[in-house]
């Protein structure tokens, strides 16, 4: 099988397995336009914890897979850090992960209660085990969100990472860098002396991130990563986390053997912590982190969910406007402001960032996405890699260019594309 790699400075190094879902799994093509559902929100961290794991009767009171064209009631206000009151409650910061699925499917989150939308947040395959990083506004009259699954059973764990919230005091703003990669073992960025060396069996690897890459020196109290697993000897799952505190028994990536995986994390980082760090529970694996934003106790942006919306779906030309897939290094521009819920710039309003879930559908060859702002270089990170055949997606937090855009640009061959929106930050 051929693969490709992901980019880094010197070398790159990945394997991807082929995991193809048919494209009946993304949902719909079609979405209505969307409306923005609230006023900017600052963010909370806490504690990671696990909300939610169907494999036993502990978190989240179930012990049953979740089942075909079922939907799970998750009540999350009053619970591991995140407010009682649903009203303080606009949004909620998940880390998913399905076990076991019987069948190739997908999840779509939503507030409890609501109707639900064509969107998705998790794809997979039977048997796979993976997790995508939600964004998900929670129900205001039970403080809850509903998860979905299409087809099939699979096991479910969820784990909390933050919340978003009305009130000012104590929550945090956020604050967009230059894509910037700040690890990578294959190489020995952000490794100590610069040793290229993987990250070994529970092994622990700490990286500075305050001072780094545009973070400040103080006020920082979360960072946006994207984490990627490479060349793994086994399956296993990191955890990141800040250094100095106790591990929590939460992942942040899970992968098979051999595969490159990735996914978006939010880190908290409490006071007078100035590293991560990142811990591997079996075998051996590469990994690799770029740095996309940080939130801050200072003056920054606050985030708006909008409606899920799927503003493009280049299998059809109804949605998006554009029917043939991406080619090789050819960026594709997607206009964020000024549609679906999303405000133009304007004197009181600027749009800094956007919410969005890439899914690739029938790549031809093994690659990867990067999603940076329009009118800006190509930075050498990267958002979501797949092989040949693969449909996967992954969350992003992209940041936004001076006319409002973002550019998503496939390195090899040709993949259709999927993407929907479900907020964005503004200033």
């Amino acid at each position: 099988m051929t693969t490709r790699l992901f980019p880094s400075r010197r070398t790159a190094v990945g394997f991807l397995l082929v995991m193809a879902l048919t494209v009946g799994f993304l949902g719909a093509a079609r979405a209505p336009q969307a409306a923005a559902t609230g006023a900017g929100s600052a963010y909370v961290p806490v504690t990671p914890a696990r909300l939610l794991d169907t494999r036993t009767a502990g978190p989240g009171g179930s012990d049953l897979p979740l089942g075909e064209g079922a939907t799970l009631s998750l009540q999350v206000a009053g619970r591991d850090g995140l407010p009682s009151d649903p009203s303080q409650l606009t949004s909620v910061v998940l880390n998913v992960t399905i076990v076991n699925p019987t069948a190739s499917s997908f999840l779509t989150l939503y507030p409890d209660g609501s109707t639900r939308p064509i969107t998705t947040n998790l794809n997979f395959t039977a048997g796979q085990t993976t997790a995508n990083m939600a964004i998900v506004p929670v129900s205001t009259a039970n403080g809850t969100v509903a998860v979905y699954n299409k087809n099939g059973t699979t096991d479910l764990l969820v784990d909390v990472a933050g919340y978003y919230t009305p009130a000012a005091a104590g929550a945090s703003t956020y604050d967009t860098v230059a894509s910037t990669r700040i690890l990578d073992t294959r190489n020995g960025t952000g490794e100590t002396n610069g040793t290229p060396a993987p990250v070994g069996v529970g092994a622990t690897l700490p990286v500075t991130v305050e001072g780094v890459a545009g973070v400040p020196t103080t006020g920082v109290t979360a960072v946006v990563l994207n984490l990627t697993s490479a060349g793994s000897t086994l399956g296993s799952f990191l955890t990141a986390y800040p250094d100095g505190t106790t591990r929590p028994s939460t992942s942040s990536l899970d992968f098979a053997a051999g595969e490159t995986a990735a996914n978006l994390v939010i880190v908290p980082l409490p006071a007078n912590t100035t590293q991560i760090d990142i811990y591997n529970r079996n075998g051996t694996t590469d990994v690799v982190a770029d740095l996309f934003g940080y939130y801050t106790s200072g003056t920054g942006a606050t985030f708006v969910p909008v409606s899920p919306t799927r503003m493009l779906d280049t299998r059809t030309a109804g949605t998006g406007g554009i029917d043939a897939p991406l080619s090789a290094n050819t960026p594709l521009k997607l206009q964020i402001t000024g549609v679906d819920g999303v405000p133009a710039d304007s004197s009181s309003v600027t749009v800094t960032a956007v919410v969005l879930h890439l899914t690739v559908v029938n790549p031809t060859d093994a690659s990867f996405l990067t999603a940076y702002p329009d009118g800006t270089g190509r930075p050498i990170t990267s958002n979501l890699n797949f092989s040949s055949g693969q449909l996967i997606s992954n969350l992003v937090i992209a940041s936004v260019g001076p006319d409002g855009a973002v550019d998503v640009v496939n390195k090899f061959g040709t993949t259709d594309l999927v993407v929907d929106i479900s907020g964005y930050y503004s200033s």
